[in-house]
């Protein structure tokens, strides 16, 4: 029988885990002025195709915040109508279950006003803005424009102490997340949510996108509620929505902030970790959020691109891009290198 075992040549082509990285100080961090070198250059098989890859569709992104949008709704209304028919320790159980799949469409609609603010539902502005405004951003108390303001700063200053999400990061010692195991990186979660949830509404307390939001809602109920919804399956889907839109969602987006970045190393390529696994691209980081290396390195490849993009970057520079990509597969995991 032949051994399993991978012989030194081939170890060397696995991918390869990384050890726990060092956390920088803030002192360091706030002495950069200029944002981190990108770290990469594009092979000319990707370059030609790049064009191809940028193609917006207006249709496609709509029918996904529509789909998004209609099963955070129909999953709220669904519990309303639970709490009727079952019995109260039934009807807890199953709303708890509900609010956490709740999250998903919920997370999936944050990433759309993030390609919004890339102009990746529509290259005309005014389109893009007003689509992804209504589908997307008033359901998740967000504006576009403020959400723009915010994340191109972190695109265009990345690493320095004018990154807003560096702030965030160094805030709560993403670095120092222990990864080691689920039950370590679940307290280590636990420990820093309270702070994270604190900054968030204090954040919605300011922002204009709240006020909006509590509008959007207000109509959604008056039409639902027009269609014949009877008023106590509505109270209770709006309470289902609310809990998952307060409690159940910032816990999944600090689960998907914490693995993005690695703000130790010292390029954009380096510092920057896409999360491919399952759970990751279909719960963690909907449309497309997963690649977060090739976003950054494209950001305006839309979301339906992206893992096409990410593809043709390993399979044009496999010894290169697919070598040196950093990536996880697994929620308690520190980064790989390698082809994945």
């Amino acid at each position: 029988m032949e051994s399993s075992a991978a012989t030194p040549r081939e170890a060397d082509t696995l991918p390869q885990p990384m050890a726990p990285p060092v956390a920088p100080t803030w002192d360091h961090q706030s002495k950069r002025e200029r944002r981190l070198a990108r770290g990469y250059h594009d092979v000319s098989d990707v370059r030609t195709r790049l064009h191809d890859l940028r193609r917006t569709n207006l249709v496609l992104t709509t029918a996904a915040a529509v789909v998004d949008l209609a099963c955070f709704v129909g999953i709220g209304v669904t519990v309303g109508f639970v709490w009727r028919w079952l019995p109260w320790e039934t009807a807890a159980t199953v709303s708890f279950a509900a609010t956490v799949l709740m999250a998903r469409p919920l997370r999936a609609l944050e990433n759309l006003v993030h390609e919004a603010s890339h102009y990746n539902w529509s290259r005309t502005k005014w389109l893009n803005d007003a689509a992804a405004t209504f589908l997307a951003a008033f359901p998740v108390l967000l504006t576009v424009g403020s959400y723009r303001n915010s994340h191109l700063r972190h695109h265009n200053e990345f690493g320095t102490a004018n990154d807003p999400d560096l702030r965030r990061f160094m805030t709560l010692d993403m670095d120092g997340l222990d990864r080691s195991s689920p039950w370590r990186l679940a307290v280590g979660m636990v420990r820093r949510l309270p702070r994270y949830e604190t900054g968030w509404i204090r954040s919605l307390a300011r922002s204009r996108g709240a006020l909006a939001g509590v509008v959007w809602y207000g109509v959604l109920l008056v039409v639902m509620r027009y269609l014949g919804v009877p008023i106590q399956i509505l109270w209770v889907a709006l309470i289902g929505m609310l809990w998952a839109m307060l409690v159940t969602l910032p816990v999944l987006r600090l689960i998907g902030e914490s693995e993005e970045h690695l703000y130790s190393e010292g390029t954009i390529f380096a510092a920057t970790v896409s999360n491919v696994g399952l759970l990751h691209r279909w719960y963690v980081h909907p449309h497309g959020d997963a690649y977060h290396l090739e976003h950054h390195l494209h950001e305006t490849v839309p979301w339906f691109n992206v893992r096409r993009l990410s593809k043709l970057l390993v399979k044009s520079d496999k010894g290169n891009f697919g070598g040196r990509r950093r990536f996880r597969t697994r929620l308690a995991q520190y980064p790989k290198r390698g082809e994945k």
